[in-house]
């Protein structure tokens, strides 16, 4: 398979939200686009579904030295060949690659956060660096972009720690941190059981509270002049938003009713968003 279709359909085939607003982007972006999160595909797979075998810290330094061959304009595998030609065509930078394998390599040492700051700094490695490369890949330059980037990388990596509670507590990993849950005298255990309870609900309302910021702060960031390269990031924020508003409709019972969409529903997400961030010529 050649290296511009096989990055398109890992991401396709993982059911990914973000396939669909990358569908609006124009082809080259697009495909750049797909090349790194097919690398964040991989490097996150080689954590969450380790072969017995296979020592992932191997795996994630063999990725390490790709990101230097890459760099140095000498790539060896199809994902590796296509985030050099967006390296070529958007001046991609080395180090969010390297921040996304620290993050990955942080899920291997830690299975408990014991603060809001040690969260954030995953969330820093694991989201806001994949929004920094995004970045170059978008348009969006400047300090301003950046710290876009930052505020709707960490509100993305919250969504995706609640909406993802029971599956993670199946590997014995809680994200919630754990000062939030004992101040809300919440129990890991009873994460771990899979059982609901107040508490819980009070801990998982807080974390939803800060990602709601962090949403409220990237949006007011986006400048008349940066909004038009900033869409796609914005419709990607509205799907994801729409976990967060399913985890507060559910009453933060994580537990009950899975925090989903299915693939229909991130397409309508998408189009309502579409329709939402841009102004189409026909319309014009």
């Amino acid at each position: 398979m050649k290296p511009h279709r096989y990055s398109p359909n890992i991401i396709k085939q993982m059911g990914s939200s973000f396939f669909y607003p990358m569908l609006f982007m124009a082809k080259e972006k697009r495909e750049a686009m797909f090349a790194l999160y097919a690398f964040c595909r991989e490097v996150d797979d080689i954590v969450d579904n380790q072969h017995p075998t296979i020592d992932p810290r191997i795996s994630l330094a063999s990725w390490r030295q790709e990101i230097d061959n890459i760099f140095s304009g000498k790539p060896s595998n199809p994902i590796g060949h296509s985030i050099n030609v967006g390296r070529q065509r958007f001046a991609l930078q080395k180090e969010p690659f390297m921040a996304i394998i620290d993050g990955m390599e942080m899920d291997l040492d830690l299975q408990r956060y014991p603060d809001l700051a040690t969260l954030e700094t995953y969330c820093q490695r694991v989201a806001v660096a994949v929004g920094l490369a995004a970045n170059n890949i978008f348009g969006a330059h400047g300090k301003v972009a950046d710290r876009f980037a930052h505020h709707l990388g960490i509100a993305f990596q919250l969504t995706n720690i609640l909406r993802d509670v029971v599956e993670d507590a199946k590997m014995d990993r809680i994200y919630l941190p754990l000062d939030i849950l004992e101040a809300a005298r919440a129990s890991p255990a009873d994460i771990l059981a899979g059982q609901w309870s107040p508490n819980l609900a009070t801990a998982i309302s807080n974390i939803s509270s800060i990602a709601e910021e962090h949403y409220r702060q990237a949006t007011a960031l986006v400048t008349p002049s940066l909004h038009p390269n900033l869409r796609p990031a914005l419709i990607m924020s509205h799907i994801y938003h729409t976990y967060l508003e399913q985890i507060q409709r559910a009453d933060f019972n994580i537990f009950a009713t899975p925090i989903s969409l299915s693939p229909s529903g991130k397409i309508s997400a998408a189009i309502r968003a579409f329709y939402r961030e841009y102004r189409p010529p026909f319309f014009k």
